[in-house]
């Protein structure tokens, strides 16, 4: 392995500061810092996989700590953010070096837990600083008072890749990972799911071991489980996106059965196409829809409402996000879902289920949603929900949070149609 000379490492953490500049600006007029970088990166093809790893891994600390450094002089606040995510690229030294940064704190911000860091980032800056700092002010206001505080130390750190085991044996996933220097971890109660480190190289494996297993979020790879299809039954994913559920639930099903999948983007719709083909998957339907406009009459087994919603459950993994989710969008979201739900309830058969997922944990978007779905649809009752990752029976619905996986946070509510 070829180390970097200094010039190189100082040209990267450079190259650094011109993104986040960049990028500050992007995510501060609504755009995700990940399709701004990804367009970067598709302009710029001399940067190969290590500095893209560490551009994309010092701009989204920025962004996961920005609620504390962004005081500091642009270059000390990218260095101490790179710290307090404990990165060890080689540029992060030329960071840290710039700065001034004393090298007893770059180890108290590194690896201390989140009242540590906040110890050492006052002691070397002066500034108190507290978790509400770390998110967007409306934020508390609109989470469960017990959840806030676990949720803050969650959003602080960076969850693994969750992969999900399709027909094989996850200890043949496992072995082709390691031949590939990728250590992963099996979940205690899902043996399908794996988990790797945020980072790992999973695009450089070949077509033969990437067909093994699809890239599924742990909280979503719980939605297909409660869901909980059967082979030969017909199911409806109302807002598929690029098909992650769709997948899941078609082998689920065994490859029996069918599934429509819809959504309003056609660009998603395709990504899913691709990725069927590759999985082999030939019962998966997909139709591009206008808003409300879905392209059926017919009834299902089952429904899935995996809805749009504020994200709050993904920030963890998206920390941009917060800085570009306006609080007005809650209320926004709370309405579609309504509607989209409205939509969804006619196509469940007598005796059949609705399933409602957000990827978020406000309270107007989850049990409130759930609750004034059944206040005005009578001809539905609560199902019982035993939670993949617990076991523990909820009655009719339940919380993936993101602390759980760690994973995104999730709400999933389970309905039966009365027959």
């Amino acid at each position: 392995m070829t180390a970097l000379s200094p010039n190189a490492s100082r040209h990267l953490a450079d190259k650094a500061l011109e993104l986040i500049s960049q990028l500050d600006e992007a995510v501060a007029g609504g755009e995700p810092a990940d399709v701004v970088l990804n367009q970067y990166f598709r302009a710029h093809k001399q940067h190969g996989a290590k500095d893209r790893r560490f551009l994309g891994d010092a701009i989204f600390s920025w962004f996961r700590w920005n609620g504390w450094v962004s005081s500091e002089p642009r270059e000390r606040a990218a260095a101490l953010a790179c710290l307090l995510d404990g990165l060890a690229h080689p540029p992060v030294s030329s960071l840290v070096n710039a700065a001034n940064i004393p090298s007893d704190t770059v180890q108290r911000l590194s690896a201390a837990d989140l009242a540590g860091k906040a110890r050492a980032f006052q002691a070397l800056t002066g500034h108190a600083v507290s978790l509400n700092e770390l998110l967007p002010g409306w934020v508390k206001e609109e989470l469960a008072a017990d959840v806030f505080t676990p949720c803050v130390e969650a959003f602080q750190k960076r969850p693994p890749t969750w992969l999900r085991a399709r027909s094989v044996r996850p200890a043949a996933i496992l072995q082709a990972l390691s031949e590939q220097n990728i250590q992963a971890i099996l979940h205690a109660n899902l043996p399908e799911a794996l988990a790797v480190p945020g980072s790992s190289a999973l695009a450089q494996l070949s077509p033969a071991v990437q067909s093994q297993f699809e890239v599924q979020d742990l909280a979503s790879q719980a939605v297909g489980l409660v869901c909980a299809p059967r082979p030969g039954e017909t199911w409806w994913d109302v807002c598929a996106a690029s098909g992650g559920k769709s997948l899941h639930l078609a082998d689920l099903m065994r490859q029996q059965g069918r599934v429509l999948a819809t959504d309003v983007r056609p660009d998603a719709l395709r990504r899913l196409r691709v990725r069927a083909d590759r999985a082999g998957c030939a019962i998966i339907t997909t139709a591009a829809v206008k808003g409300l406009e879905y392209p059926t009459k017919e009834l299902f087994d089952g429904v899935l409402v995996d809805a749009p919603c504020s994200g709050l459950g993904t920030w963890s993994r998206q920390p941009d996000a917060r800085w570009r989710t306006p609080r007005t969008d809650i209320a926004r979201r709370a309405e579609q879902q309504k509607a989209i739900l409205a939509q969804a309830t006619r196509r469940v058969r007598p005796g059949g289920v609705l399933v409602y997922s957000v990827c978020t944990l406000t309270r107007a978007e989850t049990l409130d949603r759930a609750h004034d779905f059944l206040a005005h649809h009578p001809d539905f009752q609560p199902g019982t929900v035993q939670h993949p990752l617990s076991g523990k029976t909820e009655p009719g619905g339940m919380w993936v949070y993101p602390w759980d996986g760690p994973c995104d946070g999730m709400f999933i509510a389970r309905f039966e149609r009365k027959a």
